[in-house]
């Protein structure tokens, strides 16, 4: 991963972004959140995988899924769900985190922060603060807000800065790539999957779902069937 570099795929690179379902822009839900992985854990948990948006918008606001006690933040707690995931069968990327979330929980939180991290451009502006650093590296807020400014000064003040900063820290440590509370030290963020999961009909369904929303064959590889580890 790198801060802002195209998912290129032949000529027309940007349209696949788009119809992917990546975000772009200078404006992004990290101004006053983090990625909600709690929130949206809770969501999942009641709502079928093949629910529709309106189905997940109506276990928000009007199930309350999710606990809040005016409609106000249940309304505004959706919003940011869907900011940050989709929230909609129609967007391809939120149809692999679902499909996936479920094959592999130990991988949820990872998961849950490559999306948000597609689909929020300011979290993806702290990715040189994190992945540049050799692991048992510090990282301070102050390390965050430095590309944040370099990119946004002149469009958010300096306490928005401040809290985008704060909050991408605290994103990056829910995916493990930070360990630590209030220090926080460049870690390596690993999940182990087990062997004897069904990884070809996953990797299959991948393929599937890239392809319909590329418009064109779109290929990965599996890492077989004896377990596989993923690092970042």
């Amino acid at each position: 991963m790198t801060g802002e570099a195209p998912l290129r795929r032949g000529a027309n690179a940007p349209s696949v972004r788009d119809r992917l379902g990546f975000r772009g822009g200078d404006r992004g839900t990290h101004t006053s959140r983090t990625i909600m992985s709690v929130e949206v854990q809770h969501l999942f948990a009641v709502t079928p995988t093949e629910a529709s948006k309106a189905e997940y918008w109506r276990s928000i606001i009007e199930g309350n899924s999710l606990g809040k006690r005016t409609g106000s933040t249940r309304r505004l707690s959706a919003q940011r769900l869907a900011e940050l995931y989709g929230l909609d069968p129609t967007v391809p990327m939120f149809r692999v985190l679902r499909h996936f979330w479920g094959v592999a929980p130990e991988g949820n939180s990872l998961l849950a922060f490559l999306c948000a991290y597609a689909r929020d451009p300011l979290l993806r502006l702290t990715t040189p603060a994190v992945l540049d650093l050799p692991v048992g590296t510090p990282v301070k807020t102050a390390d965050l807000e430095a590309p944040l400014a370099q990119a946004l000064t002149g469009r958010l003040n300096p306490s928005i800065i401040n809290n985008v900063a704060r909050n991408a820290g605290s994103c990056w440590t829910q995916s493990g790539h930070l360990v630590g509370r209030p220090r926080k030290v460049r870690s390596r963020s690993i999940v182990c999957i087990p062997a004897g999961r069904d990884e070809e009909a996953s990797t299959n369904r991948l393929q599937t779902l890239l392809s319909a929303a590329c418009g064109e064959a779109w290929s990965t590889t599996s890492s077989g069937a004896t377990g596989s580890t993923t690092t970042t």
